[in-house]
């Protein structure tokens, strides 16, 4: 499959079809439940992918997984992706060193789960994402890996700031330190954000 042909699949075909399909996959037989399985593992797989526009559209595909997985659910696919990424830096020792594709596939689903955070209205799990993603922002990971912290921070925060209800609702489920990781953890906004 070329890279154009599974940024497709992965950003305008697979998304929908898991909204259509979800619970007919999920409840159905045997094998539907394998493909359901098979989709999720496709999806995560590709946010290790060395193509921006891949790792973007399977973390769309993987926020729709995640916005529909129970509490928890998500907290194991958390730690799940978490030990993708290994030790954030400053905790990394120098014999454990993942390689750059378990880098960006890690911190591709933490940044999923940001995303899903705020497709589902920053629910209560909404903090443990901000708090397992935030450490990966820092300099000692690959600039790919820390630029999709940034661009998944930005993207939650001009969701939740489109609004002063909106973002009024999130601080208040949002503890003092969870709000100070996003504003630390956002990087520098361009003139498109």
């Amino acid at each position: 499959m070329t890279d154009k042909e599974m940024e497709k699949a992965l950003g305008s075909s697979l998304r929908p079809a898991i909204m259509a399909n979800f619970f007919l996959l999920l409840i159905g037989s045997p094998e539907s439940e394998a493909l359901l399985a098979q989709l999720r593992s496709a999806s995560e797989k590709a946010l290790g992918n060395g193509k921006p526009e891949i790792r973007n559209a399977a973390r769309s595909s993987v926020a729709t997984f995640l916005a529909l997985d129970t509490e928890a659910e998500l907290t194991s696919r958390l730690a799940h992706f978490k030990s993708l990424a290994g030790p954030p830096p400053g905790k990394r020792s120098a014999d454990i060193v993942p390689d750059e594709s378990s880098i960006a596939a890690g911190v591709g689903g933490l940044a999923s789960a940001l995303l899903a955070a705020a497709d589902c209205g920053v629910p209560r799990w909404s903090g443990k994402a901000i708090q397992a993603l935030a450490p990966y922002g820092r300099p000692g990971l690959p600039e790919l890996a820390q630029k999709d912290v940034q661009a998944a921070i930005q993207a939650f925060l001009k969701l939740q700031q489109s609004s002063q209800r909106s973002w009024k609702e999130c601080r208040e489920k949002l503890t003092p330190t969870q709000l100070d990781l996003l504003n630390d953890s956002k990087g520098k906004l361009s003139y498109f954000s």
